[in-house]
């Protein structure tokens, strides 16, 4: 079971970090705005999970004869999960000390412009002024900044290790 959580892991972690490092290119380069960030990340999270469904299986039909309970699958897609959710957050502390640390500052330019072009009241500005820069100084905080990483990519995680461990359970 380790080197299917292991390798299943690896894999999945590669495709979302790639998936990550990608989307912070065409950011950079103008082909992709913060609109579309969190969907095309979101859809590479999916591409990158379909490691848990076949991780779950292989385990299922060639180490434990084509048997596992819903309990044993879900915890092996969590453990992938895990495994590619720590190399996503290797894959962004990366990148975030490669570029010095500047992504809350583009991060919180781009909403703000985008905030005042909406219309926003003067009280609205300042209280989002007031929120990202009580995240910034909380991003500054490896920890925080690491469980905050990890919170993007664990729920989608969650969410098809326990649709693949409803589809691939099969008792005696």
């Amino acid at each position: 079971m380790k080197n299917i959580v292991i390798r299943c892991g690896l894999i999945a972690g590669a495709i979302a970090g790639g998936g990550l490092l990608l989307a912070m290119l065409l950011f950079k380069l103008d082909l992709m705005s913060f609109d579309y960030g969190a969907l095309f990340g979101y859809s590479v999270q999916v591409i990158a999970f379909t490691a848990i469904f076949f991780g779950i299986k292989k385990y299922r039909d060639e180490v434990n004869q084509g048997m596992v309970s819903f309990g044993k699958a879900l915890g092996i897609g969590l453990l992938i999960a895990l495994v590619a959710g720590i190399i996503y957050c290797a894959t962004w502390e990366i990148y975030f000390q490669a570029t010095d640390k500047a992504f809350m500052n583009e991060y919180s330019a781009i909403y703000l412009e985008k905030l005042k072009s909406s219309g926003a009241t003067d009280a609205e500005y300042t209280a989002a002024v007031s929120e990202l820069d009580m995240y910034k100084e909380m991003y500054q905080n490896g920890i925080i900044r690491f469980f905050l990483t990890l919170a993007e990519i664990i729920p989608m995680g969650l969410l098809i290790s326990l649709v693949s461990a409803a589809i691939l359970k099969k008792k005696q």
